[in-house]
C-alpha cells in the first residue's frame, strides 16, 4: 500500500502515518521533516486476504489528517502475486 500527499507549503509535511488491518492498529511510522520538496511516498508492508480492509491515515505537521480505506479483493490479490512473481523472475535473471 502507497501512502501519499502533495503540497506546495513547504512547511507542512506528513508527521506520521497509521495503517491497520481490519480496525487493528499494525504500522505506526514517525517522520521528523518533509521528505522531498513535491509529494509524500512511502511504503506499508502486510499481508492481507480476500475481505480485508487496510486503512491508512496521514497526520500533518499543522493538524489535519487525511485517511485511505482499501477493501482487498480476490483480484488484487491476484495481480498482487503476478507483479511479486515477475519481480523474483526478473531479480533472478539479473543476477
Amino acid at each position: 500500500m502507497h501512502a501519499k500527499q502533495r503540497s506546495s507549503d513547504h512547511h507542512n509535511y506528513v508527521k506520521k502515518m497509521t495503517v491497520s488491518l481490519n480496525g487493528h492498529l499494525v504500522i505506526t511510522v514517525h517522520y521528523k521533516d518533509r521528505h522531498g520538496t513535491e509529494e509524500f511516498l512511502d511504503n506499508a508492508i502486510l499481508k492481507a486476504k480476500e475481505g480485508d480492509v487496510i486503512s491508512a491515515v496521514l497526520y500533518s505537521s499543522e493538524g489535519g489528517n487525511k485517511s485511505l480505506n482499501l477493501n482487498i479483493t480476490d483480484a488484487e490479490i491476484s495481480e498482487a502475486r503476478s507483479s511479486q512473481e515477475s519481480f523474483s523472475e526478473s531479480t533472478a535473471i539479473g543476477e
